[in-house]
């Protein structure tokens, strides 16, 4: 079963509302803000280093080149919204007094990071926001209207996460619920990748420090993300490597600092994730 209503403009920003009985997607991640509303179905959501459950009204924001990947039971349906813009669209918006980007440039120590469970008023006023968006004509103006839809979300959006960290209510956001497995295991685990993917990782070397088999060890973190220990290496490569490119380093100084010490397996793996090469990214990302 697959019901997709979308709204998308152009590469900056696109709205879906999406219907769909897809059990698992893989790690990725992207260069434009992601904001993710859940209205029913779902597992687990897995940003980075934190693994949320995923309830009805949850929203989710995830910066640029964030890995994540959500999960949900064989056959559940599913149903949320999405929306992903770049954050240039929005800059021209913003005021000394008011960042719209405010919610996605959270500190390590900010709490809620990446979600928060909305009210069932929070809950309606963006439904409505999404809805009223994904509905807008092809029309003269439509080119301003999409993009105050947006203020207008986003002005919502920061509101509540800042009634959150004022409060500090919010205490539901990581899934307290995990199994001793995840924490115990899972999460150093990915806490011991995300500090050493520099050098080279093998299972050998990743289960005799967690102290565990190697097939138990990728059986455990199957059973928590959905996907394997080596999707995850590659993920988090590639996505430090797009953040080097940003910052002008040039692709041979990105691809040893990543952890690739083969240079052409950089070049095909870079390209199959992004969907474009090193070189035409960074040049993209340098081009007025």
């Amino acid at each position: 079963m697959k019901e997709i209503k979308k709204r998308s403009y152009d590469s900056d920003i696109y709205i879906n509302f999406d219907t769909t009985n897809l059990v698992n997607m893989d790690f990725h991640f992207h260069d434009s803000y992601e904001i993710y509303h859940s209205i029913s179905g779902g597992q687990n959501f897995i940003i980075n280093d934190c693994i949320y459950t995923i309830k009805p009204k949850d929203l989710f924001i995830i910066n640029t080149n964030e890995i994540h990947k959500t999960s949900s039971q064989k056959n559940e349906i599913y149903h949320r919204y999405i929306i992903t813009f770049y954050p240039q669209l929005i800059l021209p918006y913003c005021t000394e007094k008011t960042n719209l980007l405010d919610c996605f440039l959270f500190n390590d120590n900010d709490s809620p990071r990446h979600k928060i469970n909305l009210t069932d008023s929070e809950h309606k006023t963006l439904v409505n926001m999404y809805d009223k968006f994904i509905a807008l004509p092809d029309a003269y103006g439509s080119d301003i209207l999409q993009k105050n839809y947006l203020t207008e979300i986003l002005i919502n959006i920061n509101s509540y996460f800042k009634q959150r960290n004022k409060s500090k209510s919010n205490t539901d956001n990581v899934n307290r619920n995990i199994t001793t497995d995840y924490e115990i295991i899972i999460k150093p685990l990915i806490d011991y990748i995300n500090n050493n993917y520099t050098h080279t990782l093998t299972l050998e070397k990743l289960s005799n420090h967690m102290n565990i088999s190697k097939y138990h060890l990728c059986k455990l973190f199957k059973k928590h993300t959905g996907t394997t220990i080596n999707r995850y290496i590659i993920a988090r490569r590639i996505s430090e490597a797009k953040n080097l490119l940003n910052r002008g380093l040039t692709v041979s100084e990105v691809c040893p600092k990543v952890g690739f010490g083969d240079y052409s397996h950089f070049i095909r793996t870079f390209t199959t994730l992004v969907g474009t090469s090193p070189l035409r990214y960074a040049k993209k990302k340098t081009t007025p």
